[in-house]
């Protein structure tokens, strides 16, 4: 986070680029240290990083860190059962992309690469890198 400080003390918010620089000399240093998969929120974007399956159970059939998956929601007009409330909601279409260690129904969870990053916001991938693996020194 000390890192990521640097960014914010200017007038004016950080570029993406900037950002995903930082996310990535982070993960870069980390994944030295062992499995390095996390998920960074810095309250405007969603930073992912994929290295390695730390999943207990799941290393035989799995190698990948991170999964992502992309949902478009239909237009619906529901209401939540709530008892003591109506709450009825309505909302167009809406994108949403789910982040988790496994796939967790038998839809197409896209695998990140080792040292893959993606930047996410509403919905989307904003932009990604593929880094490869850092020398240990």
């Amino acid at each position: 986070m000390n890192l990521m400080a640097e960014l914010w003390t200017q007038a004016n918010p950080p570029t993406l680029t900037a950002r995903l620089e930082v996310v990535s000399s982070f993960a870069a240093i980390v994944r030295n240290l062992g499995p390095a998969n996390f998920i960074y929120s810095d309250s405007e974007i969603l930073f992912v990083h994929g290295h390695q399956c730390t999943t207990t159970g799941h290393k035989d059939t799995l190698s990948a860190g991170l999964f992502i998956l992309c949902r478009t929601c239909s237009p619906t007009k529901e209401k939540l059962k709530i008892e003591g409330m109506n709450v009825s909601l309505e909302h167009n279409q809406q994108k949403v992309l789910l982040v988790a260690t496994i796939p967790l129904t038998n839809e197409n969870w896209i695998p990140l690469a080792e040292g893959e990053i993606h930047a996410i916001a509403r919905g989307q991938v904003l932009a990604s890198i593929k880094q490869k693996e850092t020398p240990v020194y």
